[in-house]
This record gives C-alpha cells, structure tokens and sequence, in this order.
C-alpha cells in the first residue's frame, strides 16, 4: 500500500470574488490544516475552527472554516484523506470526526454499488421480458387486425408485383388453373379470404401468396410440370401462409413493437395504415422453418380435402431437386420458402402414415395445355 501523501492539492472558496476558486495545496499538521496559496505565505486553520462534511456525491471531503474575515470551503479529492490525518499525529476527536465520514462515505459508496447493480439487473430482465414477450404482442397484435385491412396490406404489394412482371392472359391456361385452384379454394373452408389467382409474365419458377389471399403463380412455374398436382401441391401450400396469416405476422413482426402496442392497445385504422408502407418488404421478408412447416401441415390437409395428390408439392420439390437450373432459379426469387430435402422426406413421412388418399381426376390433360403466356389468335381474325 502507498505512502499517504502529506501535501494535497485542493480548491479553496471564499477568497476571491463570489464563485471564484483558488487552487491551493494543503498539509495536515498535528493541530491544523495549513493551506498554501501561490505569492501568499501559508494560511492555518485549526481543527477546532472547521467543520467536516461530505460535498455532493460523496466525491469531495469538504472542510469549512473562517479566516482573514471570510467564510471558506476546501474542497479535497483524495480517498486516502483519512489516512493521511490518522498519520499527522491529530487529536483523537479529530481523527473520530472523520473516520464517521469515512464510514458514511464507505456506506453510500456501496449503496450506489448495489443500486447500480439493482439497475443493471432490472433492465436485463425488462429487455428479456420484453424478448421473451415479443411473440405474445405480436400474436396479440396480429390477432387486432381485421381481414379487410390484411386485405389492403395485400393489394398494395399486389400492385407492384403485376407492374414489374405483367399478367398472362391465355384463358386455356387460366381454365385449368381454376380446375384445380377451385377445388383447393372449396376444400380449405375458410370463409375469412376470398382468393385471386394471378398468373404472372415470367420465366422464373415461383409462386407466392399475400396477405388478404392474392396469389401469384408464375407462367415459368406452370411451364415446367405437366402435372396439375404438384402445381395443386404448390398452391395449396401458398394459400396455407394466408390462412395461417404469416404474411400479415412477418410484416406486424418487422414494423417493431411500437406499432404493435398501438395495436393493441388501440387498434385505430391509422395504427394499422402505418403498416402499409410496409407492404412492399414482404417480397423480401422470409418466412421461419416453423412457418413452413405449419403451411406445408395445413397444406397437405387441403390436398387430401380436395382430393388431390398430397404427393404433389414433393414430386416439385423432386423436380427441382434433378434440375440445378430450376432450383438455382427457384431459390433466387423464392428465399421466402426455401426447398428442402428434409421438408419433403417429412411430407411424405405424413403421407406414408395415413390411408392411401382419394384422387379425383380432373378434366383437363394438363401434357395438351398450349403453355403460352398470351392466347391464341382466333382463326380469321388477326
């Protein structure tokens, strides 16, 4: 342990004008305090003429006394202080006064200690609260919305989509899309959505849902597969993230919880506008491993429904798999639901499982359909 040191430098009020400090430096003798002020000779004030206290914070030892008709303050920064007074040979009395400073100092020193760390443990349980807390708000908000509103939220990213890509407009395409979009539509029995189909002018292999129930299937989708049911497989899937309402909660989700406490505590309309700036994230906002696993579940169940092939998503899943091409293609532009191998193995696991499914047939030769985005001019009309 260091030598106390026997001078001190300390700042002295009082001298000067009003407000004004004097640096100084201070000893303490066996009877005094001796002060040095510069171009002065030393200033003593004795222990029994000054009163100890303990200045703001407890960061200084403040020591008051008169001299030379004024009232003075010195203040000391020093936490041996006491030490150095033990060690000066001072009165008894005096050394008592300031170790009861210390020890009232030593005493709110770890008051501060504990409620700092009082404080720091508070917060790191409110951030984990509010953590831990995030899925309930966002269920809770979520669950404030309206349909119509989750509507708008769709429409609004819907506009987008059909300007950048355009729609293809062979009806023959479009019919036997319906065939089977009618009979996912029928077999998923929820009344909450009315759902749009949309084939969109691109060559990339994709399909996506919005919130509110507008989907998209791409023309390079439908080109791919002469297969109704792995097209069905997709879809059905897609129209599960709308009924499950994933595309609503990813984008609640992304606009913070700000929003979503405005929600729910208020769930006023211009609450739920702020989230249609938003709308135009949700190409972009993927969806979880659990999201994908509850669409392909509920999916799967609307197949059997509708009586189509449940094996369909994973023979699309197969198709892409035998084709670098595709897949590279697919993955690109569908990072919202990525493929994977160990989603298919689980949908079939669940396929192996049940009975064997009933397939209803439909009407149209999906290996005949003319896969052109536009239709077909009319004999003798150009």
């Amino acid at each position: 342990m260091a030598e106390p040191r026997s001078e001190l430098p300390a700042t002295l009020f009082g001298l000067g004008e009003k407000g004004e400090s004097t640096p100084v430096r201070v000893r303490f003798l066996p009877s005094a305090i001796e002060i040095t002020m510069k171009d002065q000779g030393p200033l003593r004030l004795t222990y029994g003429s000054v009163t100890m206290e303990l200045g703001p914070d407890d960061e200084f030892w403040v020591f008051k006394g008169h001299a030379l008709s004024k009232d003075l303050l010195i203040y000391i920064n020093e936490d041996s202080l006491p030490d150095i007074i033990r060690s000066s040979g001072a009165h008894p009395s005096v050394i008592e006064r300031i170790d009861k400073l210390a020890s009232a100092k030593e005493a709110h020193s770890s008051g501060q200690k504990v409620a700092l760390a009082l404080f720091v443990l508070f917060i790191v349980v409110f951030l984990a609260g509010i953590y831990a807390g995030v899925p309930i708000l966002l269920d809770m908000a979520v669950d404030r919305i309206p349909v119509d509103w989750e509507v708008s939220l769709g429409a609004a990213a819907a506009g987008d989509i059909t300007r950048n890509y355009g729609e293809c407009t062979n009806t023959e395409l479009y019919t036997a899309l319906a065939e089977v979009t009618d009979r996912l539509v029928a077999a998923s029995g929820d009344q909450r959505y009315t759902f749009n189909f949309t084939i969109i002018d691109t060559n990339m292999v994709n399909a996506f849902a919005l919130p509110g129930g507008r989907m998209f299937v791409t023309y390079g989708l439908l080109n791919v597969t002469d297969d109704p049911h792995e097209v069905a497989g997709v879809l059905g899937h897609e129209m599960a993230h709308v009924t499950e309402r994933h595309g609503l909660r990813n984008v609640v989700a992304n606009a913070g919880i700000r929003i979503m406490v405005a929600i729910i505590m208020s769930g006023t309309d211009s609450d739920i506008v702020d989230l249609v700036p938003l709308a135009g994230q949700l190409s972009a906002l993927a969806f979880s491993r659990e999201q994908e696993r509850d669409a392909d579940a509920v999916g799967l169940e609307v197949l059997y429904a509708a009586r189509l092939d449940p094996d369909g998503l994973p023979r699309f899943f197969d198709r892409l798999a035998a084709d670098d091409t595709l897949l590279e293609d697919f993955m690109e532009v569908a990072s919202t639901h990525p493929v994977s191998a160990d989603r298919a193995t689980e949908i079939r696991s669940v396929i192996s499982s049940r009975p064997a499914p009933t397939i209803a047939p439909l009407a149209t030769d999906w290996s005949t359909l003319e896969k052109r985005c536009t239709s077909l001019p009319v004999k003798g009309i150009p």
